[in-house]
């Protein structure tokens, strides 16, 4: 079934000649939306700039990143006396244990 479309509010009703319960129905819809080329060519569009713009977000600081000198290594600690923890006298007193 075709038909021309008209504005309004549509309702298709299907049921058997007899009224009896039991119906199967294949059926087909499709809409003719002559705007949609246009739609779908502005979301490609956004696509592709919004892949450009993360190209850029990505390419501009590793390039940047690559150009600037190394940083500079550590200087090693001058040498002096070694301690450790053990070696440093304790300025409190131990608790008194009682059993």
């Amino acid at each position: 079934m075709v038909w021309p479309v008209r504005g309004g509010d549509w309702v298709i009703v299907a049921m058997n000649a007899d009224g009896s319960p039991g119906l199967n129905i294949d059926a087909d819809a499709g809409a003719t939306v002559p705007v949609l080329p246009w739609v779908a060519a502005g979301l490609l569009l956004a696509g592709g700039v919004l892949l450009a713009a993360g190209v850029v977000l990505v390419v501009v600081p590793v390039r940047r990143a690559g150009r600037q000198s190394p940083p500079a290594q550590a200087q090693p600690l001058p040498a002096g006396p070694q301690h450790s923890l053990d070696d440093q006298p304790s300025d409190a007193a131990e608790p008194d244990r009682e059993s």
